[in-house]
């Protein structure tokens, strides 16, 4: 398979260890997650594996979508002009459960793909249309969100520049690995009162879910969140992360929606991005007692149910809901 104008195939796939540093932004539409469970090697794709030693420069979309379309753009004229050692690729991704032909009308300038096997989507843990990436020489993915045009070829320059045995700059933190430890911190809740995260994993560990009321997807949410702690609400705790919204604009939702639940307040957003490196909303966490990281992952009910399975020492549940497919957007 060549490296270069690669047009309308499928993706295939190679064996390989998940290397997942990606985060999320969003600009079109909400697509679920990777299956729930505990964490599992991922093919790495071949667009990562067939450059190894260049830097990638690769937008995960799909035809039809605004974002993706106009991505598209930047992209195939980035790639007639691409700075030596730069591949630019755009893969898109089909819904979970669905099939997707190749788009139309694509310059042949851009090394084109389809994600039958969302290889690819697992491998970035991809969840939103569109989302950018930038995966440096060595296959670490050092930038994930929007596609601003500027800024991409800023940070491709930056990294081509790179000396071997310099620090090396993540323009998007990972999110936090499960097995990590989230330090302690004070937040407010919604009365006002200053709270800490070690007081809501207290004794049974918890279930956090950053949402926002200005989301539609976050709001749909909170049906599931409710059913999640109904069903373990004895077992363990349940909160939610106002994620860049203060206590006077989310009091009346959460109010009616998750009567009683702890409602955390990161007005700034803060918090969530140094503690948690969350970006994109719904999203959820499962700590233990000690606020290690037993799961997290874009929220649906059956990954987060995974998620507080594992917390209390039982399997996780086989697959997943997707986002996209249910119709949560």
């Amino acid at each position: 398979m060549r490296k270069e104008n690669t047009m309308r195939i499928l993706l295939p796939v190679k064996t390989g260890l998940l290397v997942a540093m990606a985060m999320l932004v969003s600009s079109c539409g909400l697509l679920g997650p990777n299956a729930g469970g505990t964490a599992r090697p991922v093919p790495v794709p071949e667009v990562v594996a067939q450059n190894k030693g260049k830097v990638i420069v690769v937008l995960l979309g799909m035809e039809g979508c605004p974002g993706t379309e106009a991505a598209t753009s930047f992209l195939t004229r980035y790639s007639k002009s691409k700075p030596e050692g730069v591949a630019v690729y755009r893969i898109d991704v089909p819904l979970r459960g669905k099939s997707l032909g190749p788009a139309s009308n694509l310059d042949p300038a851009l090394n084109y793909l389809v994600d039958g096997r969302r290889t690819a989507a697992a491998w970035f843990e991809f969840f939103f249309y569109p989302t950018l990436y930038i995966v440096n020489k060595d296959g670490v993915v050092r930038f994930a969100g929007g596609c601003e045009p500027e800024k991409v070829k800023a940070m491709v320059s930056e990294i081509l520049c790179e000396k071997p045995d310099s620090e090396k700059k993540m323009y998007t933190p990972p999110l936090a690995r499960v097995g990590s430890n989230i330090p302690d911190f004070k937040i407010m809740d919604l009365d006002g009162k200053e709270t800490s995260l070690g007081s809501v994993c207290k004794d049974k560990g918890a279930l956090l879910i950053f949402s926002s009321t200005t989301c539609p997807f976050s709001v749909n949410a909170l049906d599931d969140f409710e059913k999640l702690k109904k069903r373990y609400g004895r077992k363990t705790g349940f909160a939610i992360v106002a994620f860049g919204e203060n206590a006077a604009t989310v009091k009346s939702v959460y109010s009616e929606k998750s009567p009683g639940s702890t409602v955390l307040i990161d007005a700034d957003k803060s918090l969530s991005t140094k503690y948690f490196s969350v970006s994109a909303v719904p999203f959820f966490y499962v700590l233990d007692k000690g606020r290690n990281v037993v799961e997290r992952r874009p929220f649906v009910y059956d990954s987060a149910r995974a998620g507080i399975s594992m917390l209390l020492g039982g399997k996780a549940a086989g697959g997943s809901r997707g986002c996209g497919d249910a119709g949560a957007g």
